[in-house]
């Protein structure tokens, strides 16, 4: 390694001085900082610029000057995830979850939710693990809402403020001092996802502790994937959050053009079958000897990919330090071109130079050790190379998820999988995305045997009889006997059909005595969409399915999903303010359904919805804290 010293000194630079340094063959950067209010404790000395500029070959990276705070406004889906927030803190008891994929634009949400609040009179803490993440959601707030007094409390960035409306801190700097903070009315946590009902985990730990000082005091996550492999679903019984206050999919997201498409290319997989389980997820270092052992393999393959495709950037996710530093190697030595290395032992002014180096165009290849999943936006990625492997369907969708920003001429995101994690937990604009490793936390093949409810469709196991929406399963059928006329029909047809809706109509189903919880109850009245299908009394038949929105687990997760496609509103705290929303008109209206024979019975695949009604609001406008 090739060092070049550094003088310190002391103070606050000037506007606009250059700082040089360089570290290693792949560490290099010449950055222009403009912050007037940083300190810098390095100086380059007159005698070493020359040096330095040579040896980074004239290349320069200028942090862009913020622009001055604007009117901003709010996207459809964004304002609908402050409404539901709104809504649901002001109709049910409890903390609720904003589920929101990658690049939605998580910051400016957070954001408007600061202000309102702070327009009530009221304080906020918001807390994430990184201190990017706090820099990020501070920098947003400050362009769109410059009026809001906000500061920070954080460690790592040398500040800790206590005075301010809303607070942006670290959950390590905030942790042990609820006796400062304990007095705010709202607390947002920022990847919420890494919240775990283990009561003895710091964030635990912290939010008891406010409540200690503030019992009325509520909790808001916003995550794009809300599941843990420890737990399952992070909302619900004996979770941290007990609701969904709205959720907006990948598959919408890109549908309305928000985000970019992505498509995962075919290359070989590396054989994880042996390596053993640590926790959770992988054992690391076993994991880290498999992809090492094929690091020469997998760079040529990403080569040949990124040259035929015609990729600019190309982001790579490794296992370990030494995993990172031999690839960052073999793809400079192969391509002619510098390939820079970040990971957790990264110093902090030079890994700011290095992703500020990627993002301006300066780097192709970027790879990275457990450092990139969250907080950092570089939007022109076109490319990136998954060469890990893992359990976790949460952390598979932050690696994907950095390359789904649009940017001009983007069209769409290639993801090179080496790990086989697509396979493992699907892709991520499926609507069941990380279903499977939830329902399961072991993540693997070899599931005990499950089937899905037809009424409902919750995944219960094989040998349940009664589904928790009262629905009975026959272990032993006779389709010939027992079905009726319709069914026959349309087993003898080619499958699933589409059906007219001529009219939907609502109901509060109370299921037998051995359960507890109620359901909604759609019944759809149809008629056959061709004339094949008419025959006498049969064109015009009902169908039904029940809508989980009471339940627990997976019930409520699907229910949750139906009604989030279907209004604007929050999702409802009880089905008989479900059926009284649905009777207002605050669900849109399926004009077709696609129903799919199963046995004896059906179910409800598909639908064709006419647009979402307009949000309703409440008439209680008071501040729920």
């Amino acid at each position: 390694m090739r060092k070049i010293h550094l003088s310190r000194e002391g103070g606050r630079y000037e506007h606009g001085v250059d700082v040089l340094f360089f570290l290693s063959p792949r560490e290099w950067s010449l950055v222009t900082l403009q912050n007037e209010r940083e300190l810098l404790p390095w100086k380059v000395q007159n005698s070493l610029i020359s040096q330095v500029r040579f040896l980074t070959r004239g290349i320069t990276t200028k942090r862009k000057i913020m622009k001055p705070p604007y009117e901003y406004t709010l996207r459809e889906y964004q304002q609908d995830a402050v409404n539901g927030f709104w809504n649901y803190v002001r109709n049910s008891e409890g903390n609720p979850v904003l589920v929101l994929p990658t690049a939605a634009g998580k910051s400016i949400i957070i954001a408007d939710i600061c202000k309102g609040l702070v327009a009530v009179g009221y304080r906020g803490l918001v807390v994430c693990r990184q201190k990017e993440l706090v820099q990020q959601n501070l920098a947003a707030l400050n362009r769109f809402c410059p009026d809001v007094d906000a500061g920070i409390y954080c460690a790592g960035l040398g500040k800790k403020q206590t005075d301010k409306d809303i607070i942006f801190g670290t959950i390590q700097s905030l942790s042990g001092h609820a006796d400062i903070f304990g007095a705010r009315q709202l607390t947002i946590i920022d990847e919420a996802h890494q919240v775990s009902s283990n009561e003895n985990t710091q964030y635990a730990r912290f939010l008891a502790d406010l409540k200690t000082y503030n019992p009325k005091t509520r909790t808001l996550g916003l995550t794009a994937t809300p599941f843990r492999l420890d737990c399952g679903p992070i909302v619900g019984p004996n979770q941290m959050f007990d609701g969904t206050a709205y959720e907006v999919t990948v598959e919408r997201m890109l549908e309305g053009g928000y985000i970019c498409p992505v498509r995962t290319a075919s290359v070989s997989t590396v054989d994880t079958s042996n390596v053993r389980r640590s926790g959770w997820d992988f054992n690391l270092s076993e994991l880290a000897s498999t992809f090492e052992a094929t690091v020469d393999a997998n760079a040529d393959e990403i080569i040949a990919v990124a040259n035929t495709e015609d990729r600019k950037k190309c982001l790579c996710f490794t296992t370990s330090v030494k995993h990172a530093e031999d690839l960052a190697e073999i793809l400079e030595q192969k391509t002619g071109e510098r390939a820079a290395v970040v990971t957790g032992e990264t110093m902090p002014i030079l890994r700011e130079a290095i992703l500020d180096n990627f993002k301006n165009g300066v780097l192709r290849w970027l790879v990275n050790c457990s450092v990139l999943t969250t907080g950092f936006d570089a939007p022109k990625t076109d490319l990136i190379a998954l060469c890990r492997a893992t359990l976790s369907p949460g952390l598979f969708a932050q690696m994907v998820g950095r390359g789904l920003r649009l940017a001009e001429g983007k069209k769409e995101c290639l993801v090179l999988d080496f790990g086989g994690n697509t396979r493992r937990h699907g892709a991520i604009d499926d609507p069941d995305f990380g279903v499977a490793s939830a329902k399961n936390s072991s993540g693997e093949p070899g599931q005990a045997p499950r089937k899905e409810c037809p009424a409902c469709e919750a995944v219960v196991a094989s040998g349940t009889r009664y589904c928790e929406c009262g629905f009975k399963f026959e272990f032993e059928s006779n389709v010939d006997k027992s079905a009726d006329g319709l069914t026959q029909i349309m087993q003898a047809g080619n499958g699933p059909k589409w059906y007219e809706v001529t009219e939907v109509e609502y109901f509060i189903h109370t299921p037998r005595e051995e359960f507890k919880e109620q359901s909604m109850r759609v019944q759809y009245t149809v008629e056959p969409l061709d004339d094949k299908s008419r025959d006498g009394n049969l064109s015009t038949r009902r169908f039904n399915e029940w809508i989980c929105l009471a339940h627990e687990g997976f019930p409520r997760q699907n229910a949750m999903r139906w009604w989030m496609k279907r209004s604007r509103n929050a999702i409802p705290s009880t089905i008989f303010e479900a059926v009284e929303l649905a009777s207002r008109g605050c669900l849109c209206t399926p004009k077709q359904i696609k129903v799919k024979p199963d046995g004896k019975y059906h179910r409800i695949t598909d639908y064709k919805l006419t647009p979402k009604p307009e949000f309703v609001e409440l008439e209680e406008d008071d501040c729920p804290f």
